[in-house]
């Protein structure tokens, strides 16, 4: 069976939608859906992988990925616990909100492990 990037996106929308309706909550509607996504791409490109369609990259390629995940990583810690520094120690006053640390951590692996490495095998 041949599965796309498009039916990826129709299925998670498709689940998105079914389980926000279901649950009366948008939140387990974008966990499912997000969660059949990153599913979907990993295996399309796992199989690509198997197939040979994606080209090797050498062991320069892989530390520069590495590298830049990293510097990745680091600066979204640097940048949270700067944030938690200044709240509590000159605000005197923590609130954060759990959804948006959420968003925050997924954006931020998602930048490491999806979008840096496809610049970076790009140049």
């Amino acid at each position: 069976m041949k599965v796309n990037s498009w039916a990826v996106c129709l299925g998670a929308f498709l689940a998105f939608l079914a389980i926000t309706l279901m649950t009366d909550n948008i939140k387990w509607g974008f966990i499912t859906g997000l969660t059949i996504s990153v599913g979907g791409f990993k295996w399309i490109r796992i199989k690509r992988k198997e197939a040979k369609e994606e080209l090797e990259y050498d062991e320069r390629v892989n530390l520069n990925i590495l590298q830049s995940s990293l510097y990745v990583y680091s600066g979204s810690l640097v940048l949270l616990l700067s944030y938690l520094i200044v709240s509590s120690q000159i605000l005197n006053n923590i609130s954060i909100n759990i959804e948006l640390l959420t968003w925050y951590l997924a954006i931020t692996l998602f930048l490491g492990f999806y979008i840096v490495p496809s610049i970076i095998k790009r140049r």
